[in-house]
């Protein structure tokens, strides 16, 4: 997969809860790209059980 590089902007809260919650050697990029990649799958769960339902 190719990858692009982005600048974020995250609340410094959340920014140390998520360094505080890293597993192992977990990369907080690592981090990132599954917690998009488990929102983009809902998101397009959600959409096609919209287009079922219509």
């Amino acid at each position: 997969m190719e990858r692009e590089a982005v600048t974020v902007r995250i609340p410094g809260d959340l920014l140390h809860q998520a360094r505080q919650l890293r597993e192992g050697s977990e990369s907080f990029n690592e981090m990132v790209v599954e917690a998009i990649a488990r929102k983009v799958r809902r998101r397009q769960s959600l959409d096609s059980n919209k287009m079922n339902l219509s």
